[in-house]
């Protein structure tokens, strides 16, 4: 029985060591493990509303606000002038804002975000079917080239960085930019963003019926090699 044993520990030996040499056993060193994924890189949203039947912050922060619309399968839908309200949540100057929705309609404006807690005409709208932020009501517009259409889902990113410079763009290509002097993109002191709602100026009017699928926000203006899919 001495010399049997003997024989089974020498093999079990030899097998574990040929085994190493093909690659089993023991986990590689971590620095031989090449086909680990890379960890995340780049800026990461500070918030993230998946609108999945729920208006919570899948990271923990303030929830968004309906103002009428319901959920259904796929997002937040909304009738006009029933959007969502965020408060004390989005950078006021510094940020990236990305949502993904569609609008029933495109005729003349649809206010798509208003900074100033509906109390101003300025702000991101849909003109037609161009990208336009209304940056003086009545006299100074800034934009797109006519690429948007009516119940299509598009992905809207604005972005404001510390030297005032907004930049929107549509399924991430940029298509208008300006330099905000006046601030008119930043975040009243009430820190209230409105997305989908008119402003009280224009009686509400300017504005469309929808449904939106994702919003994040970032506390950096993102460049357009950083824009999320």
């Amino acid at each position: 029985m001495g010399a049997l044993l003997r024989c089974v520990q020498l093999l079990a030996l030899a097998l574990t060591a040929a085994c190493g040499r093909l690659g089993f056993g023991e986990a590689a060193p971590v620095d031989a493990q090449h086909d680990a994924p890379d960890a995340p890189t780049g800026p990461v949203p500070i918030h993230v509303y998946q609108l999945d039947g729920t208006y919570a912050d899948d990271l923990g922060g303030p929830a968004l606000v309906g103002r009428g619309g319901s959920f259904v399968p796929g997002g937040y839908q909304f009738a006009v002038n029933q959007g969502l309200a965020l408060t004390s949540a989005m950078p006021a100057e510094v940020y990236t804002v990305d949502m993904v929705f569609s609008f029933d309609t495109l005729g003349s404006w649809r206010k798509i975000l208003d900074f100033k807690n509906l109390r101003s005409d300025n702000g991101l709208y849909t003109y037609d079917n161009s990208l336009q932020f209304v940056v003086v009501a009545g006299s100074t517009f800034e934009t797109s080239p006519p690429v948007l259409a009516a119940n299509t889902t598009m992905q809207v990113t604005l972005t404001r960085n510390a030297a005032g410079r907004v930049t929107g763009y549509v399924n991430r290509a940029q298509l208008i930019t300006f330099v905000d002097t006046s601030t008119v993109a930043a975040l009243g002191s009430d820190a209230i963003a409105n997305f989908f709602i008119d402003d009280t100026p224009t009686g509400g009017g300017e504005s469309s019926g929808g449904i939106v699928r994702r919003i994040r926000i970032y506390d950096v203006a993102l460049d357009a090699t950083q824009l999320p899919l």
